[in-house]
């Protein structure tokens, strides 16, 4: 995989909140994340990890405005967005 977030943001039908042009090319979970890694945040006990994440931007629920300096794609359920992305 190799895509913008701003293209990762129309495949699953997000809203980006931050730099869109970040270039995407893995998946990852929110802990074990690196650079280049998508991952999402599907659970609310996870939040402390979006500060920490590795990742270079984060699937969240479209509640969630804040929390990083990372890109956000928000979207109704990250956690099914994410499963959308493991075809890619």
């Amino acid at each position: 995989m190799n895509k913008s977030v701003y293209e990762v943001a129309e495949m699953v039908r997000g809203t980006v909140v931050g730099d869109g042009d970040v270039r995407i090319t893995g998946l990852g979970g929110i802990v074990e994340a690196a650079d280049g890694d998508l991952t999402f945040l599907g659970d609310p006990r996870f939040l402390p990890h979006l500060q920490t994440t590795g990742a270079a931007a984060v699937l969240v629920p479209e509640q969630c405005v804040n929390g990083t300096e990372k890109p956000l794609i928000q979207v109704f359920d990250p956690y099914r967005a994410s499963t959308l992305m493991l075809s890619e």
